[in-house]
């Protein structure tokens, strides 16, 4: 006989009016983790770090699990010409987001070794720095994108670029008119862009501007190379009056009758790093240019002054960025 406390009436989700109240296997694992971190007194983003760390392990079994199963139907060795784009479109998916989970557990080289492997790189190749000599006849550009964020993030430049350059070499080396019709042009202006950051980070800005440059030809509706490629244009692209100022700097031209053609040249020592666009042929080695007498009156300065002044005032209720703008020429 049934004691008689115990309830045996309908659970609320069986039927009646309170059927969606029921609750499934997740929504009871979550109800227990929430009592669970109340009990540990874990901060909100404690909570969230271990939640992502979850489902990043989630992820990488899923992908580990798709991939034996994607391998187990077409084999271990990839031939791309005998797969049609769908297949090897999956294969990709797979791969980069087991990279992306690995990354997010800071496992960064287990996430390098299986963009490689995702690139046909041989595992026994692993760690043996054979980049240098290795490399398929057509890379595919969002995985070796992938992997050269990678060795960059891990401020491995050296063999992002070589990645990179084997990229931008296939880029260069197709046979339409415009080298970047291959790939989708996301994928170029990406290859363009980090690139050019890599340099940047090795002290070679005039690379990286050029870099730039040809992205934005190849690619002209991306808006971040064609902001890089303002900013180099706008050194390149003389004004009516800087070429005015520069007649009368180099040419010894009279302004208010003193001579500006006494300049005192600072020349660039050898080996001296991030020039920018300095140019050791057009600048004879001189890196900077001072003249020795005033190019402009100081009532002319002091009337520059007031006008930028009464601007920001105005314009900007009198605030000051920090930073001067990367576009704009100084001296």
């Amino acid at each position: 006989q049934a004691d008689s406390s115990t309830n045996c009436s309908p659970r609320p989700c069986d039927s009646g009016p309170d059927a969606t109240a029921c609750l499934d296997g997740d929504d009871l694992l979550a109800a227990h983790e929430e009592i669970v971190f109340a009990n540990a007194g874990l901060s909100s983003s404690d909570i969230d770090s271990l939640r992502q760390r979850r489902k990043r392990t989630e992820e990488i079994a899923v992908c580990q699990m798709l991939l034996n199963g994607w391998h187990a139907r077409h084999g271990m060795e990839i031939d791309a010409s005998s797969m049609s784009a769908e297949e090897l479109g999956e294969r990709r998916r797979i791969v980069l987001c087991y990279a992306s989970a690995l990354e997010g557990l800071q496992r960064r080289q287990a996430a390098v070794d299986a963009l490689r492997l995702g690139l046909n790189v041989a595992e026994e190749e692993f760690g043996l720095g054979v980049e240098e000599e290795f490399a398929p006849e057509e890379l595919d550009v969002q995985l070796t994108l992938a992997l050269a964020k990678l060795y960059f993030k891990d401020n491995r430049k050296e063999k992002a670029m070589w990645w990179l350059h084997t990229l931008l070499t296939q880029l260069r080396g197709s046979t339409d008119s415009n080298p970047c019709t291959s790939v989708p042009a996301e994928d170029a202006s990406d290859v363009f862009h980090l690139a050019g950051w890599v340099r940047i980070h090795d002290d070679d800005h005039t690379s990286a501007y050029e870099l730039w440059t040809e992205g934005y030809g190849a690619v002209p509706e991306c808006a971040s190379l064609s902001r890089q490629f303002q900013k180099r244009d706008c050194w390149d692209r003389p004004l009516p009056d800087d070429v005015h100022v520069a007649r009368e700097i180099a040419g010894g031209e009279k302004v208010d009758g003193t001579s500006l053609q006494d300049l005192e040249e600072f020349p660039a020592r050898i080996g001296t790093p991030a020039l920018a666009l300095f140019d050791p042929v057009t600048q004879q080695n001189n890196l900077v240019f001072r003249s020795r007498h005033p190019i402009l009156t100081a009532v002319e300065c002091a009337n520059v002054l007031r006008t930028v002044e009464e601007f920001h005032q105005v314009h900007r209720n009198g605030a000051w960025d920090t930073v001067r703008h990367s576009s704009v020429k100084t001296t």
